[in-house]
């Protein structure tokens, strides 16, 4: 059975608790003994309705979709109709819909609730965000979201969760006028919201570019703790540097990924383009390996090192994943990963062995729970690419957190980057989610790179990664333009000291 996260969802014009109870419904109804097969579902739409009946809003109900069905309610989809939305009387950042009036504080919510109800009181303020007067422009609502942001996390003495972020940075106001009652949310995305009907329409050629891709984000979906669409067969290949990630995976694997919202309405629909999105790490790292000459012979192996990992990344590597690195990469028959990171559980070893297009593939998974630095100073290295993901070298990512003394999770990099940048030749990919933060990385590189004076010579010039994630992801940073980000958004391929054309592999 699903387990559904709420603190994943905050969409601040929508009602969270519908969507929690929808996820809950979905949820149970998986294990009804009486929904079998598709024609159980045509004959249970009233009854998955009465289910839901009073934590949908107006007329939104459950149906089925024309796809076969996929496993218990697999294709279940949500219809859309308008909210009316109902503050929070006491944050005012919560919206609800008429069902939900009264549930001024839902669980989740009620933290950062009291904090702004205690804010209010003591600035003698009727909103939140009016902490510098009326709104009207994009640069105040900034600047009032960081603070407002800033004085959460020093009141609750904790980082925001995604939901906290998501009502704090992107709170619910018209887009055109900056008026913060009487809103309609988009329903379309359920993201951004409306005083009027004809603020929308002022707004249409602008929000355009960007609702589908909100719609993705709010997709109720994304509640659940969804295993990835299992695949077996793999099937072409292709030339990495003039593709992307959605063609890739659809020659990989001759399934179809579409962003189209009433695919995307279905469950099945919804995993499928997860699950074409969980290929981004390791197709990063195949797009890296084409500037590095690879000379494959029997016996010999490529070693990745991922460094700085943590639990996270080692989803991202399962026997699917790695059966498209062997399509990519047809010569490469033994493929030896390190997984390098304080965050990782203790050390661990797995052998996997499978034959696929031919050859026997052997693939070696090793996780060492410490910093880099302590693993060169253990072990002998000798890396074929060393990878990080997401490193965000100067913690653009957590300045708010700093800002308010609150420990975070994550290390100083410095040490790390000294052991990294001398081992001398070897590529080292890292990925970025925003254009800020990929500078950034660079930036605390070349810092490292000049004191020791190592060379570091830059493939790529800050380039968005066509095998990036395709799941859209809010950006909680104040100091960052980019809204909507995704997972491996920017690529940078740098080597230090020399540039090897030819690597043999030992």
């Amino acid at each position: 059975m699903y387990s559904i996260d709420i603190n994943q969802y905050g969409s601040s014009v929508q009602c969270c608790v519908c969507v929690y109870d929808k996820m809950q419904a979905l949820q149970a109804a998986q294990l009804d003994p009486e929904i079998k097969n598709k024609e159980d579902v045509n004959n249970n739409e009233q009854q998955l309705e009465n289910k839901t009946n009073n934590c949908l809003p107006i007329k939104q109900q459950y149906v089925d979709d024309v796809d076969e069905l996929a496993g218990s309610l697999q294709n279940v989809q949500l219809r859309e109709s308008p909210q009316t939305l109902i503050t929070c009387k006491i944050c005012k950042m919560q919206q609800y819909c008429l069902s939900h009036a009264g549930a001024d504080v839902d669980m989740p919510h009620r933290d950062m609730c009291l904090v702004l109800q205690e804010l209010q009181q003591v600035l003698n303020i009727s909103h939140p965000l009016l902490l510098h007067g009326a709104i009207k422009n994009a640069h105040q609502l900034h600047i009032t979201t960081g603070q407002l942001k800033l004085a959460l996390i020093v009141k609750l003495q904790r980082p925001l969760s995604p939901r906290e972020n998501d009502l704090i940075c992107y709170p619910a106001y018209c887009m055109v006028c900056y008026r913060l009652e009487s809103l309609t949310a988009c329903t379309a995305c359920g993201g951004v919201a409306y005083c009027s009907g004809e603020h929308r329409q002022l707004d249409e050629v602008n929000h355009k570019s960007m609702c589908n891709s909100l719609r993705i984000y709010y997709n109720p979906y994304k509640l659940l703790s969804l295993e990835p669409e299992p695949i077996k067969t793999f099937y072409e290949s292709l030339d990495l540097q003039s593709s992307h990630l959605v063609e890739a995976f659809h020659r990989a694997t001759h399934l179809d990924v579409t962003s189209d919202p009433q695919s995307l309405k279905t469950l099945a629909g919804y995993q499928r383009f997860a699950t074409c999105s969980s290929f981004s790490c390791i197709a990063s790292i195949c797009l890296a390996l084409t500037h590095v000459h690879l000379e494959c012979r029997p016996g010999k192996m490529v070693k990745i090192y991922i460094v700085g990992a943590g639990e996270e990344q080692l989803k991202y590597f399962e026997e699917m994943h790695l059966k498209f690195f062997f399509l990519q990469y047809h010569d490469v028959c033994i493929l030896e990963l390190f997984f390098v990171g304080q965050r990782l559980l203790p050390r661990s070893k797995k052998l996997i062995q499978f034959m696929f297009k031919g050859l026997q593939r052997t693939v070696i998974k090793q996780t060492y729970a410490m910093t880099f630095r302590q693993f060169t100073d253990t072990y002998y290295i000798h890396p074929t690419l060393l990878v990080l993901y997401h490193p965000d070298l100067a913690q653009m990512s957590t300045l708010t957190e700093q800002l308010a003394d609150i420990q975070s999770d994550d290390h100083c990099w410095y040490n790390c980057l000294v052991s990294v940048l001398q081992a001398h030749g070897v590529p080292i990919c890292y990925t970025s989610a925003t254009k800020v933060q990929a500078r950034s990385d660079y930036l605390a590189l070349s810092v490292v790179a000049d004191e020791y004076d190592i060379n570091i010579k830059s493939v790529y010039n800050f380039t968005e990664n066509p095998y990036r994630g395709i799941l859209p992801q809010r950006n909680f940073s104040p100091n960052d333009s980019e809204t909507l980000i995704y997972a491996n958004n920017y690529l940078e391929v740098i080597f230090s000291n020399c540039i090897l054309v030819s690597l043999n592999i030992n």
